[in-house]
């Protein structure tokens, strides 16, 4: 993806936008903290992959509303369980950012279809995203997940699994109810 180099400002110039719904500035020169979108309840979706934001995962846990939230490539930091109660969240992309935790946090997500969390400090089983049926998009590369593949058997409409860097085994054949897979890479 190309970087807009042209879009720049800080996200505190956002903070009165009090019914905003939806932000994308992804791939852009936009810095600021997350906290700056506190008042902004009314957010559904949150795009700010790849772009000079920082600051505390935990200012956006009252946004209850968020159903994505996209923030990879970004210096976010903060504790995964913070998300626990946003159970409208259909995509979740954390990888590479500074956000630590435990998988487990995420069990009851049960409308997430993308789930990104690829290099982070992210320990855990992968049965804890058991009841994640409705998962179709999983990148847990690099983190210190573990278990064994028979947690994703419900998953059936998995389209992409990147695994390469982790702890997670077993036989493919856990993987067969998988209707659509485009994309398997495993573990290293």
């Amino acid at each position: 993806m190309r970087r807009n180099h042209q879009l720049t400002g800080n996200l505190e110039l956002l903070k009165n936008l009090s019914k905003l719904e939806y932000l994308d500035l992804s791939h852009t020169q936009v810095s600021g903290q997350l906290g700056a979108l506190k008042s902004t309840g009314t957010l559904t979706n949150l795009l700010l992959e790849s772009t000079g934001v920082a600051g505390r995962l935990e200012d956006l846990q009252r946004m209850g509303r968020l159903t994505e939230l996209r923030l990879q490539n970004t210096q976010v930091a903060g504790e995964l369980n913070c998300l626990r109660h946003m159970t409208q969240m259909r995509v979740l992309g954390l990888s590479h950012t500074n956000v630590v935790g435990q998988l487990e946090n995420l069990r009851d997500l049960s409308h997430m279809s993308t789930l990104s969390l690829g290099n982070l400090r992210l320990e855990g089983r992968l049965e804890s995203l058991k009841r994640l049926k409705s998962l179709q998009r999983l990148n847990l590369v690099k983190t210190q997940i573990s278990g064994g593949l028979e947690a994703l058997q419900n998953s059936t409409w998995m389209e992409k699994l990147e695994l390469r860097g982790t702890g997670i085994s077993g036989d493919l054949s856990a993987l067969k109810a998988t209707q659509g897979a485009t994309c398997l890479r495993t573990p290293r």
